[in-house]
């Protein structure tokens, strides 16, 4: 509840419990084992915290930490809004924010956990200490300079770790196996076994979540019902279009991956 800078606790049925005060409402939060809070700021500086990450003790009021000071110059203009930046995990709960590509793990203290590997693509100090209109300004002329300073997403799991990132105004997904050295990015999906031709990542590709076994995202219906119409291998593509009664202005539709 911006408004009223509260968290609203309901039950699994949707059932109201109550309301926890917060000093301040933050741009993301995650709850975790011991039932303290994770928040992310983002650059908002306020009179509660000026740091991107508070670890903070909901029933004493009280902040257990605080990580990431916010610089008062990117404040000034840099404001991505990450589709997510926790994620919980049986090993934890982990962070990851804009524009940087390293996933932290929270605990007792914030440690550095993954690296993407975008080092030939990051912004340099010069240009961060430049000065800027706002965050349209700085944009326009990253963009120009193939940086990549948008982390949108973030999942993982004991086996694998991906994110979604913007670069040159297109989203790419990252893929890498921890136990392997390589990562992998694409700015195009095929799904070889049911169509001809590959899927092209949009802005509505940005959600998506791994569990232990299966990868799940969103597909646009105006993309999946062209590509059953004409890159399909199998004729029951185009039947679940009907079992389905789908068109252009459905909702997206929900795509559920096995992880090999």
């Amino acid at each position: 509840d911006n408004n009223r800078k509260q968290i609203l606790v309901y039950d699994s049925v949707g059932n109201f419990l109550h309301a926890l005060p917060l000093p301040s409402m933050p741009f993301a939060f995650a709850k975790d084992e011991k039932g303290t809070y994770w928040f992310y700021n983002n650059n908002q500086m306020t009179d509660f915290s000026r740091s991107k990450v508070v670890h903070y003790n909901v029933t004493s009021g009280k902040v257990l930490g605080e990580y990431f000071p916010i610089d008062p110059h990117l404040a000034d203009y840099f404001y991505i809004m990450d589709a997510n930046n926790f994620a919980a995990t049986k090993e934890g709960i982990y962070y990851m924010a804009s524009p940087s590509d390293t996933i932290y793990r929270l605990g007792g203290d914030v440690t550095p956990a993954y690296a993407l590997g975008l080092d030939n693509y990051k912004v340099p100090d010069s240009f961060w200490q430049a000065d800027y209109a706002d965050i349209m300004d700085f944009v326009t002329k990253a963009n120009s300079r193939d940086y990549v300073y948008s982390m949108a997403n973030f999942s993982l799991n004991k086996d694998a770790v991906m994110a979604a990132f913007i670069w040159k105004e297109n989203l790419y997904w990252s893929f890498s196996y921890l136990s392997e050295k390589e990562i992998h990015a694409a700015h195009y999906v095929h799904d070889d076994f049911h169509f001809t031709k590959a899927f092209e990542l949009s802005s509505e590709s940005i959600p998506f979540v791994m569990g232990e076994d299966y990868l799940y995202g969103f597909l646009p219906a105006e993309q999946f019902m062209e590509w059953c119409r004409e890159y399909a291998k199998a004729p029951d593509m185009q039947e679940l279009i009907k079992q389905y009664g789908l068109d252009e202005q459905a909702n997206p539709i929900l795509m559920k991956c096995k992880l090999k």
